[in-house]
């Protein structure tokens, strides 16, 4: 057993603001509910979708295939598909076949986005999956969401759904 006697506090930047209903329109893209345990090779789709969008990020976890199909990522999200959360995809118009995009919401206490990945060269479809869910968080009746993910996505001031959108800092303590 390892016990840890030292703690640190940081601040994680985050947004956060007011959704609005507004059109979502996206000639590219199309966004729907997404398991990948019940969708064909779900797990290894998402995995190549985390790869490809973290691959060159800093900061960012390794997750292989194996993490994805019977790893921590696969039980997490096990766990999360039977509670309040959900998994939405983007799939290109012209090739529907595989994901090229995902988000992973909460839709338990307030709607929150916890994880976002496209594939590289599909950086719009960011903002369809980031649109579809305030939409889908709108019907279900939030009115307020919080993102966390990287402040230099910049994703909460694009986002034509969102009012007031503004980068935040939630206080995180993390043992060492």
């Amino acid at each position: 057993m390892c016990i840890r006697d030292s703690y640190t506090s940081v601040d994680v930047p985050r947004w956060g603001g007011t959704l609005k209903r507004c059109f979502v329109q996206n000639n590219t893209y199309i966004v729907r509910p997404y398991d990948p345990r019940v969708e064909l090779n779900g797990w290894e789709h998402l995995a190549d979708i985390y790869l490809s969008y973290n691959v060159h990020r800093p900061l960012t976890t390794f997750r292989d295939r194996r993490y994805w199909t019977t790893g921590y990522a696969h039980h997490r999200y096990t766990l999360w598909l039977s509670q309040q959360k959900a998994i939405f995809a983007a799939f290109s118009r012209k090739d529907q076949g595989s994901p090229i995009g995902y988000i992973s919401v909460d839709f338990d206490d307030t709607f929150q986005i916890f994880e976002l990945g496209v594939m590289q060269g599909h950086d719009e479809a960011r903002m369809s999956l980031i649109d579809t869910t305030i939409q889908a968080a709108l019907q279900k009746g939030y009115s307020l969401s919080l993102i966390h993910i990287f402040p230099d996505n910049n994703v909460g001031t694009r986002s034509a759904c969102a009012d007031d959108y503004s980068l935040r800092t939630h206080h995180s303590v993390l043992a060492l």
